[in-house]
């Protein structure tokens, strides 16, 4: 079962995985070794980057958030 966590502060927030899905985003994510199957042998596996944001996406998002406040203010 996937189970989204996330975290709320005044600072920001995270969104991610727990348990085993949390386990192969990270090896998928950041690279690093792990068992193909339970038990079974342990494998290098390379950065394989499944989420990120590009420069474009940030200015997008940006807007996005500058709209959303300036019409809460008004």
């Amino acid at each position: 079962m996937v189970v989204c966590v996330v975290l709320l502060t005044h600072e920001g927030f995270e969104v991610g995985y727990s348990g085993l899905t949390s386990q192969i985003a990270s090896v998928h994510q950041f690279g690093g070794m792990d068992q193909v199957v339970p038990d079974g042998p342990k494998v290098r596996y390379p950065v394989r980057a499944m989420l990120g944001i590009s420069n474009e996406d940030r200015m997008d998002i940006h807007e996005k958030i500058m709209n959303y406040i300036n019409k809460a203010i008004k």
